[in-house]
Parts: structure tokens; C-alpha cells; sequence
């Protein structure tokens, strides 16, 4: 379908599927994982959250800061080798 062209982004409902076949331990997003309205899943409020936690049990971890995770990981992997 395209970009999204909204003011945010977020899990598009195609990646359910995928997640059911892999099922992590939890995805993570930098902002929220929901919101509405959702183009397709008009009518159900918070769709990720409800497929992900309810229906398979993946945690969800909202509002990460990835920049400062590529910072650390950086550091780390260069004070290992």
C-alpha cells in the first residue's frame, strides 16, 4: 500500500502474521505501537496490542530510545574486541 502518510508511524497489520510465525519474546518500538484509527482496522481500538499480547503473549516494550541503543551497542562491541 505504500508509505504511511500520517504523523506516525507503527506496525502495519501484515506484520502479525510474521510475528505469529517467529514469536518473539517481545517487540519494541520508539514511540506507540498503536494508534488510532488504524486504515483497516477501523472500529478496533489498539489492534498491535490486542493481536500481539492477547492473542500470542509477546511483550511489548514502547518508547524506546534507539539511538541511544546503537550508542551503547557501539561502545560495548568496541570495548569487546
Amino acid at each position: 500500500m505504500g508509505p504511511w502518510a500520517g504523523q506516525v508511524a507503527g506496525y502495519y497489520a501484515d506484520t502479525v502474521p510474521w510475528m505469529h510465525e517467529r514469536l518473539p519474546a517481545f517487540i519494541g518500538h520508539d514511540f506507540n505501537i498503536d494508534w488510532s484509527p488504524r486504515p483497516g482496522w477501523e472500529g478496533m481500538p489498539n489492534p498491535i496490542h490486542i493481536a500481539v499480547l492477547n492473542w500470542m503473549g509477546i511483550n511489548i516494550v514502547e518508547c524506546l530510545d534507539l539511538e541511544r541503543a546503537v550508542e551503547q551497542a557501539r561502545r560495548t562491541s568496541s570495548t569487546n574486541s
